[in-house]
This record gives C-alpha cells, sequence and structure tokens, in this order.
C-alpha cells in the first residue's frame, strides 16, 4: 500500500485533534467551561472583530489575491455573526493555527520523513 503524501498526514491528524477537541468540549461534565466561555461576551467581539472584519478588509489591502473571493469572505463574515446569536454554541479552540505544526514540521523534514503521531484528547 502506498504511503500517504505528508500534507495528508498532516491534516488527518490536525482534524482528528480538532475533533477530539469538540467532543471532549461536549461532554455533560464540561458544561460548567461552556458556561464560563459563552460569557466572555468581549473576548468574541473581538475574535470575531480580529478574524473576520480584518480579512474582508485585507481585500483591499492585497487585490491580488483576494479579489475573486470578496463575496465569499463577506459571505463567511456574515454567517459568523449569525452563529455568534446562537445560544449554545460550541466551544472552539482560540488559538488553532496550523502554522505551529507546519514549522514543527519542516524543522524535521531534512533529515528524513517526519512521523505524525495521532493526537489523543489526553492533550486536552
Amino acid at each position: 500500500m502506498k504511503a500517504k503524501p505528508l500534507w495528508f498526514e498532516l491534516g488527518r491528524s490536525i482534524g482528528d485533534w480538532l475533533l477530539g477537541f469538540h467532543r471532549w468540549a461536549a461532554l455533560p461534565e464540561q458544561v460548567q467551561l461552556r458556561e464560563e466561555v459563552k460569557g466572555n461576551e468581549e473576548i468574541r467581539k473581538l475574535k470575531y472583530h480580529l478574524i473576520y472584519d480584518r480579512l474582508v478588509a485585507a481585500v483591499d489591502n492585497f487585490p491580488t489575491i483576494f479579489a475573486d473571493v470578496k463575496d465569499t469572505l463577506e459571505e463567511v463574515r456574515k454567517r459568523a455573526a449569525e452563529e455568534l446569536q446562537i445560544p449554545d454554541l460550541l466551544l472552539v479552540h482560540g488559538d488553532f493555527w496550523t502554522g505551529k505544526w507546519v514549522a514543527t514540521l519542516l524543522s524535521c523534514c531534512f533529515g528524513g520523513r517526519p512521523k505524525i503521531r495521532k493526537l489523543s484528547n489526553a492533550n486536552f
């Protein structure tokens, strides 16, 4: 059986971890954590602004990159605003930046094929 490409293994591992995080956060014993996070309205508004408002604004700064997708980005921003109105919105991982993973992988790629380990719920 042919080995999957590195990007596939990376995507699968990150997706598995993120799915595990969402399942963990949805457990009944995490209700207090969800309530605490839900009550932090200022952070929710700030994250919305930093992610969605600034992304749409980037279209004007980088039109050759984003011009073709401006309508899509505006629709994503609109849907994100609607989701913020859902009372029992899922807990999300606020520091999930895949660039951290890529940098780690690049640092080990020159000595051979890196091994991607499956992340477990124990990491929470």
